[in-house]
């Protein structure tokens, strides 16, 4: 069955990290840094299947160049005053539907990447890894800025707008500067100082009839807006869930309709209860490979048991609940012995059905199914802290039964 996986982080200089090695990583090229100076080589990795990049309206076409794109970022960040802290790229890690053939995965990617990204006027850099074990996945790299209609990266990412008030009717706009002639009754505000040393907000106009006032500062009063939406939380929501609908949509078109069911929601917005697993990383898959289990597997281990448990126990309670329901349908038909359905020894239930027997005695897990139900019907938050500590021997035999099998 396809999986749903995406995440978004930024590329940051505050962090140490740099465009170039991103890129180099991603794509499996060997590219060199001009800031630094330094090269970075990953074109020894075989995982790498296919690499291109989309360019957007306004883009040079020498940006079609990995080493130009990617340095002209790291350059032009550098020769702004924030340069220290400066967000250079938009990464993103998307899991493949591993049941579409390699053609259409390619053509999701890019149907993907040019409705939500390439449109708006971003470039994009992607590549497609695959190692053969199961999970293809997308690295795409996303530029930050918009680009002049002469292929030059905007300097501002913001506009100013400024607070401006009607000093006859005391009524206030925030107005960009271009649009501030289209309203002649309206003047900018301008912060004060008093003979208390108390600020007060005024425009020119307003404060001259108080010849005590000063001036704090010659710029009025503003705030910055963004000059688009790219980094709203809600737009990443949205990229989030155009992924699971155009995946589904290429899955059902190529006659995979069973496997259509990714959805961008987290497990507890789905009503599902399931502990997230967490994600092991390279370096602990690599652990793995190699004989050797990280805390993060072994973790991961744990959970995905007490998933099995958990499945297992909403089954069973599924099943009493269908019991429960026979019982009161046929209770005024049938008159029912009480030693029916009975235990001759100790006079409890009997249950044929041996996962049902074993999921009973599971009186841990049931307390906490039925709580968390309970939650999720009075509308709050899963509690999975208390799952963990409650079945946290799961992680520890795990972890006896792995020592025993590498002393072995």
């Amino acid at each position: 069955m396809a999986i749903y996986h995406l995440s978004c982080s930024i590329v940051q200089s505050s962090k140490g990290q740099s465009a170039v090695q991103k890129a180099a990583y991603c794509s499996g090229e060997r590219l060199q840094a001009v800031k630094t100076g330094r090269s970075y080589d990953y074109s020894k990795r075989k995982d790498v299947i296919f690499s291109e990049i989309l360019l957007c309206k306004n883009a040079p076409s020498f940006f079609a160049d990995r080493t130009t794109l990617w340095n002209s970022v790291e350059l032009f960040e550098q020769s702004l005053p924030s340069r220290e802290n400066a967000r250079l790229a938009r990464h993103f890690d998307i899991a493949l539907p591993k049941e579409l053939n390699r053609s259409a995965q390619i053509f999701l990617s890019r149907k993907y990447l040019q409705e939500n990204f390439i449109s708006k006027g971003m470039i994009v850099d992607w590549s497609l890894h695959d190692k053969g074990d199961g999970n293809p996945h997308l690295h795409c790299m996303v530029t930050l800025r918009e680009l002049t209609p002469s292929g030059e990266w905007k300097r501002h990412k913001s506009r100013s707008q400024y607070l401006c008030r009607n000093p006859v009717t005391g009524d206030e706009l925030y107005l960009f500067p271009d649009i501030l002639k289209d309203y002649p009754a309206y003047e900018k505000v301008y912060r004060f100082k008093n003979s208390l040393d108390e600020k007060i907000k005024m425009t020119k106009t307003e404060a001259s009839a108080y010849p005590d006032l000063i001036l704090c500062s010659k710029t009025a009063v503003k705030n910055k807006v963004p000059i688009n939406d790219w980094d709203d939380v809600e737009t990443l929501k949205a990229w989030r869930k155009a992924w699971a609908n155009l995946a589904n949509q290429v899955l059902i078109e190529n006659g995979f309709l069973a496997a259509a069911t990714l959805d961008e929601r987290t497990l507890e917005a789905q009503s599902i209860i399931r502990i997230p697993q967490i994600h092991v990383g390279v370096s602990g898959q690599d652990m793995t490979n190699k004989g050797l289990y990280s805390e993060r597997f072994i973790q991961n281990e744990g959970i995905k048991t007490d998933n099995v448990r958990l499945k297992a126990l909403d089954q069973t309670l599924a099943l009493l609940e269908l019991e429960k329901k026979k019982l009161l349908d046929t209770a005024f038909l049938t008159p029912i012995s009480p030693n029916t359905n009975r235990n001759e020894e100790n006079n409890e239930p009997k249950f044929t059905d041996s996962r049902t027997q074993a999921a009973l005695s599971d009186a841990d897990g049931f307390e906490y199914l039925l709580r968390e139900r309970q939650r999720r019907a009075d509308g709050r938050k899963s509690d999975f802290n208390a799952l963990t500590q409650r079945f946290a021997g799961t992680a520890r035999e795990i972890e006896r039964t792995l020592k025993k099998d590498r002393e072995r």
